[in-house]
């Protein structure tokens, strides 16, 4: 029993502190700042590399760690995951600032991820990790969009919600590209979020966790409202003057078009995916 108590403090330790390096709440406050102020080129970075890199090792901790007590920690991971949905999705209603948006997503979405592991099988690692990449993938989408407007001077010309008002006008086709990856973020059908966050609830679901499930969607529910607001300033705002004026990135625009791709056929052949992810991380 001791044993046992000193496994489980070890293991609360070590995922408290993956959690910081996640930005999951409570562990969130370092993330707005350093998204808004560090180089943009460093935010893409940490945007990306932390989030595979730490949740890739917080799986390796609860399979040889964590798995044995699998059941103490339940309360951990929604504690977190929850956490996480309902204080991303409240910050980022009261941001205007695109990275900061982005940072208020990061939140939300690794919650989602943390919740997966709740049940404590195999299956949820795999649908976890297929989260991550979904919203790696969406992310992407969402940097690449803001990188396609530089001015001469190479400054970032989208930083505010305000800002996303001139793209309409500029370019039609880019602006629906935002719309759908940020439905898609925002869980919408039938986009890949969608599908992302219904295999997150259902297993809680199949898994005797009903109550978690459906708060996860409730509090996700305020992250729709700032999805939204992005989507109603880039595609239904009347266009500003600056519109006209306004340079486009070939290579960021065919990276935009590149990730979009990448997310229809993440959709397309997500069976086999996560048959893939099983087999790689299992066999």
């Amino acid at each position: 029993m001791a044993d046992e108590n000193v496994i489980l403090l070890s293991t609360v330790l070590i995922i408290a502190g993956l959690a910081f390096k996640l930005g999951l709440a409570p562990f969130h406050s370092w993330i707005m700042p350093v998204y808004l102020q560090a180089p943009k080129h460093i935010t893409t970075l940490l945007v990306f590399i932390p989030k595979l890199v730490y949740f890739l090792l917080m799986i390796r901790v609860v399979v040889h760690l964590a798995w044995p007590i699998q059941y103490a920690l339940s309360g951990v991971f929604t504690f977190l995951g929850l956490g996480s949905i309902l204080i991303g999705g409240l910050t980022g209603m009261y941001r205007h600032r695109l990275w900061e948006i982005l940072g208020a997503s990061g939140i939300v979405n690794i919650g989602f991820c943390i919740l997966a592991l709740i049940p404590g099988e195999t299956s949820s690692l795999i649908i976890a990790i297929t989260y991550l990449i979904s919203y790696l993938l969406l992310s992407f989408n969402f940097v690449a969009f803001i990188f396609c407007f530089l001015d001469e001077k190479g400054n970032f010309v989208l930083n505010t919600l305000h800002d996303l008002r001139m793209i309409r006008g500029r370019d039609s086709d880019l602006a629906l590209h935002f719309v759908i990856n940020n439905f898609s973020l925002a869980g919408m059908p039938p986009f890949i979020g969608f599908i992302s966050k219904a295999l997150v609830c259902f297993h809680l679901f199949g898994n005797a966790h009903p109550f978690v499930a459906v708060s996860a969607l409730y509090f996700a529910s305020f992250s729709i409202f700032f999805y939204l607001s992005l989507i109603s300033h880039a595609y239904f705002y009347p266009r500003t003057q600056r519109a006209n004026y306004l340079p486009v990135s070939l290579t960021a625009r065919r990276a935009v078009r590149l990730s979009t791709t990448a997310n229809v056929i993440f959709i397309l052949t997500l069976p086999y995916t996560m048959v893939l992810l099983h087999q790689f991380f299992f066999l």
